[in-house]
């Protein structure tokens, strides 16, 4: 059997992650509750609130999270041959219905989904305030200069 080639540290600018911090994903995908998933992982309890939301500021941690939910929700739609524009669809069959019958938590959380699944909401986990250059990694540059070129921006330097 081939050995697994190990991925291109240009494509991959993070280490895995080990330990509690592997923990902490794979516990905050089973519910989506990042004090418990922090617990789980074996974190302080009395902490587990800080800890968590330490831990999805931490890049490499979003990161992981983002590709695993990306991941499981690709693996979803394949496994039932649902789109995401069916999901989008079902979601606003689901708003009127629950607009007729004055369910308000069920329209606000559908349209929370639609809003979600075309990108006008993004969790606050995945942001983190830039208020020079300097707090930008070079690969975080690179991206955003490819950006610019990409939408003919031109370059930036």
């Amino acid at each position: 059997m081939a050995k697994a080639s190990s991925p291109d540290p240009k494509e991959t600018p993070f280490k895995p992650l080990m330990g509690k911090q592997a923990a902490f994903v794979r516990e905050f995908l089973v519910d989506g509750n990042p004090s418990k998933a922090a617990v789980r992982a074996g974190y302080a309890k009395a902490a587990a609130a800080g800890t968590a939301s330490r831990l999805l500021t931490n890049p490499r941690i979003a990161l992981e999270l983002k590709d695993r939910t990306a991941n499981a929700l690709d693996a979803v739609a394949e496994k039932t041959s649902v789109t995401k524009a069916e999901v989008v669809q079902m979601a606003l069959a689901a708003v009127r219905g629950a607009r007729e019958d004055r369910k308000w938590g069920a329209v606000r959380a559908s349209i929370d989904l639609v809003a979600r699944l075309h990108g006008y909401i993004i969790e606050r986990r995945d942001t983190r305030v830039i208020t020079a250059l300097t707090d930008l990694t070079l690969e975080e540059l690179k991206a955003i200069e490819a950006a610019a070129e990409r939408d003919g921006l031109g370059r930036l330097t």
